[in-house]
């Protein structure tokens, strides 16, 4: 199995805007090949943060996910369309990691 964990640094004036992307991009994520899980996550109180955290059955499988040529490249695509201009600074990436 092979997890990605995103946090996303946002404008709290955008984050409707975002949500919605991020709904859009979740759902065709789930219907990728190899996908296990896909969650996005607003902690409360944080108009300035999303999470989100991805579970694929392979290294491969998740890249071509964010490939831009990949099954999801469409759906990716709109969502940075979103994400890059609410971004109050450069997301931060964790893939790879192990669950204990």
């Amino acid at each position: 199995m092979y997890q990605c964990i995103t946090l996303a640094h946002l404008d709290p004036k955008k984050i409707d805007e975002v949500l919605e992307a991020a709904r859009k991009l979740a759902k065709e994520t789930r219907m990728q090949r190899g996908n296990l899980a896909y969650n996005v996550v607003k902690p409360d109180e944080r108009d300035d943060l999303l999470v989100i955290v991805e579970m694929w059955e392979t290294a491969e499988d998740f890249q071509e996910h964010i490939s831009p040529e990949g099954e999801g490249a469409a759906a990716m695509a709109a969502f940075v369309a979103v994400v890059e201009p609410a971004s109050t600074k450069p997301s931060e990436f964790y893939p790879g990691f192990a669950v204990i």
